[in-house]
């Protein structure tokens, strides 16, 4: 462990509200723990520092930009973790003074954005109005001067400016998907409207997931069935703890998707049979009002055919922007409803894609490594589960964690519902 070290750059802000270029070195730190997680929960870091001369804790401050970097050699160091601070504190007695930091990557700051894909009535591939998204969030966010940037690439081969590594990146961040879907959402959380343009529903080859990277490059990939490595018990894998059960089983919702145009509830329901025969009921009531008050802000939208507040359309023919021809009102309640059910299907289904089976979960503990990928697929080897055999599950979350002992490394997995045999 001689050769474990550390290293952490403090970025503050200049006068315009942009953050500086030039990194101040924090020495002094006796732990540091990095957290990584696939989906819409922002990675986290905390560390601790000793505060000799009572004037440290004004050094950082709230909303400052932190990089950390780990080598398992001396020599070569690896950027794991590029975040905000959220929160410290200063702690203090006779012995000891510590100041302790804690904060989240980029992630929260894209989570709390409000967008809407309302600008278009015509078909696109779900991978355009992820690219949508996320230029929206960085529009939003360069309003402030904050430096605080989402990237992603759809071209393979390009090497990215901002990695001090020069590295190619091969992969497309943003995977191009090919069937043309109808979404038109009104001001939404950013992550709510790409969890739900990660269903089969709208990519059209299977569940999709996505996460941020150190280097603030978003990665929305299809969830793959190859295997990407194996981990072996006595070789990397130190310790487990392996656990298999109903974890927030869901096989029937029940949706509220707001007021129809005549002011009565749209409810509608899905369920899988499959899952209910094996585990019974496991019900779920949602509240989606926003799907019909979407529809009707669109409807709202088309000139000389409204008047302000009302709730039909001023004359017929008309021909609605899901596309229906109707020609009374009762029509248009009838083609209003049955659009809204439609939109509700397929949150329902993305829904089911996680939530219908009991699954495996497995935390590991291995060899340090500083070079683990979120979304793969790896083949486990644990003879104490019986898995004298590869057994196949996601890689859904880690943690690294530097102190005394130098840098440790903790995995977990968690199994696919859709991969899982009922």
């Amino acid at each position: 462990m001689a050769f474990h070290s550390y290293k952490v750059e403090l970025y503050g802000k200049n006068s315009n509200g942009s953050y500086s270029t030039t990194a101040v070195e924090l020495d002094e730190i006796i732990s540091i723990s990095l957290n990584f997680k696939l989906g819409t929960s922002a990675d986290g870091f905390s560390f601790s520092f000793v505060n000799y001369n009572n004037l440290l804790f004004e050094q950082i401050k709230i909303d400052d930009k932190l990089k950390f970097y780990g080598t398992l050699d001396g020599t070569t160091y690896v950027l794991l973790f590029d975040g905000i601070v959220n929160e410290k504190t200063n702690t203090g007695s006779i012995n000891n003074k510590l100041i302790s930091v804690t904060g989240l990557n980029l992630l929260e700051k894209f989570f709390n954005s409000l967008v809407s894909t309302t600008g278009e009535s015509v078909q696109r591939i779900a991978s355009y109005w992820v690219q949508n998204i996320i230029q929206q969030v960085n529009g939003f966010n360069s309003l402030g001067n904050t430096n605080r940037k989402i990237y992603y690439t759809s071209t393979a081969g390009t090497t990215d400016p901002n990695d001090p590594l020069g590295r190619v990146y091969t992969d497309a961040t943003i995977n191009q998907t090919t069937t043309n879907i109808e979404f038109t959402r009104s001001l939404e959380k950013a992550f709510k409207l790409i969890e739900e343009l990660s269903s089969n529903d709208f990519t059209g080859n299977g569940q999709y997931y996505f996460y941020l990277d150190e280097y603030n490059y978003f990665h929305w990939k299809p969830k793959t069935t190859t295997v990407d490595s194996e981990l072996d018990w006595g070789t990397e894998i130190v310790s487990h703890r392996t656990k298999k059960g109903m974890y927030d089983v869901v096989n029937y919702i029940i949706m509220n998707c707001g007021k129809s145009p005549w002011g009565a509830n749209i409810l509608n329901f899905d369920y899988r049979v499959e899952s209910i025969n094996k585990f019974g009921w496991k019900v779920k009531l949602l509240t989606k009002e926003s799907i019909a008050g979407n529809m009707m802000t669109e409807e709202r939208k088309k000139v000389n055919a409204w008047t302000d507040g009302e709730s039909f359309p001023d004359s017929y023919d008309y021909v609605t922007t899901w596309g229906d021809t109707v020609s009374s009102d009762s029509e248009y309640n009838t083609s209003f409803v049955e659009q809204a059910w439609s939109v509700s299907k397929n949150i329902m289904s993305g829904i089911f894609d996680n939530t219908t089976g009991a699954s495996y979960k497995v935390d590991l503990t291995v060899t340090p490594s500083l070079g683990f990928s979120l979304g793969t697929l790896n083949g486990l080897v644990i003879p104490g589960n019986t898995w004298n055999t590869p057994y196949n599950i996601r890689h859904d979350s880690y943690n690294l964690k530097f102190g005394k002992g130098g840098w440790s490394t903790d995995l977990k997995f968690k199994e696919d519902t859709e991969l899982t045999s009922l």
